[in-house]
């Protein structure tokens, strides 16, 4: 027996050794292995669901993640970890339940984590269009951290939508000055001042932002979309169909790229590749994050092709 927990623990070393690498795929099998010689340690189960959620593996995350959660119902990074998984599944409700569980059972200390929670509490307000919501979370946000870069970008994307100008100019210039090289803040800034109508503003942005992805880990082809669409709105149909279409081939789940290149071809008279592009984009949700609009061009082009 005690040769089995030396065994054990040394097993386990190494598996912390792996993650704090990030090499979560090596990490997977010892953790099975962990979990077939004793599977009362929720502990191993969260390695393992956040192992599978680093590598993409949703559904075994999500298997794993439960499995801990309902062996600890106190494990505030287990229901941390599933949140993020389901807000990616576009599950926003069952996304929010999961870190409200969290923030109860964190309390009012650990600001560090009670930041990061908000932050994406505040994101999901945004998707499901809860923008004052987002606002509230983003204030107590920013009371912990002032400089929180999340915090301030999400406080763009929301005063834009609730058409507060004031706000909104106060925020960006704040997100301005940070002079960020994060693909994901430069496309967020470009974005509100697409909204705004604002093109040549917005176009620096997006240049910088198509430069500042090509060098990080995560590849979402926002940029590209964001390109195309003011290629569009400037005219240039030829231009913004290629950067959308590139925009498409990094990441073909991306509802708004199918809308922009829908607005394209519908443009230049292919009506049908546009209904296609209606359809994915309807398919994927965009109505619940964005609104009706597509659904108004399908009722339009496409309820009778």
């Amino acid at each position: 027996m005690a040769h089995a927990q030396v065994d054990t623990a040394a097993i386990y070393a190494e598996v912390e050794q792996l993650m704090m690498a990030e090499k979560y795929q090596q990490a997977i099998p010892l953790l099975t292995k962990l979990i077939e010689r004793d599977g009362t340690r929720y502990r191993w189960y969260y390695d393992r669901g956040y192992c599978y959620l680093s590598t993409r593996q949703g559904l075994e995350a999500a298997q794993d993640l439960t499995k801990a959660i309902d062996m600890n119902p106190s494990c505030v990074e287990c229901y941390t970890s599933r949140s993020v998984l389901l807000s990616a599944a576009r599950m926003f409700n069952e996304s929010l339940k999961d870190i409200n569980a969290a923030l109860v059972l964190l309390g009012t200390e650990h600001d560090s984590t009670r930041k990061y929670l908000l932050t994406n509490r505040g994101a999901v307000k945004y998707n499901i269009r809860d923008y004052k919501g987002c606002v509230a979370d983003m204030q107590t946000t920013l009371a912990i951290d002032s400089n929180q870069p999340s915090a301030i970008i999400n406080m763009c994307l929301c005063y834009a939508e609730l058409d507060a100008p004031g706000e909104l100019e106060y925020y960006a210039q704040k997100a301005i000055r940070m002079d960020s090289t994060s693909a994901l803040w430069l496309s967020n800034l470009a974005f509100i001042f697409i909204q705004k109508e604002k093109y040549a503003v917005a176009m620096p942005f997006t240049d910088r932002a198509i430069v500042a992805e090509k060098n990080a880990k995560e590849k979402t082809g926002v940029p590209y979309n964001n390109r195309g669409y003011i290629k569009y709105m400037q005219g240039d149909m030829k231009g913004a169909l290629k950067d959308i279409n590139k925009a498409l081939e990094i990441w073909d789940a991306n509802s708004y790229a199918y809308r922009n290149r829908a607005l394209v071809y519908i443009a230049t008279k292919h009506v049908p590749k546009a209904c296609e592009d209606i359809a994915r984009a309807l398919e994927l949700g965009y109505t619940e994050q964005y609104g009706d609009d597509m659904q108004q061009l399908w009722d339009k082009h496409c309820s009778k092709k």
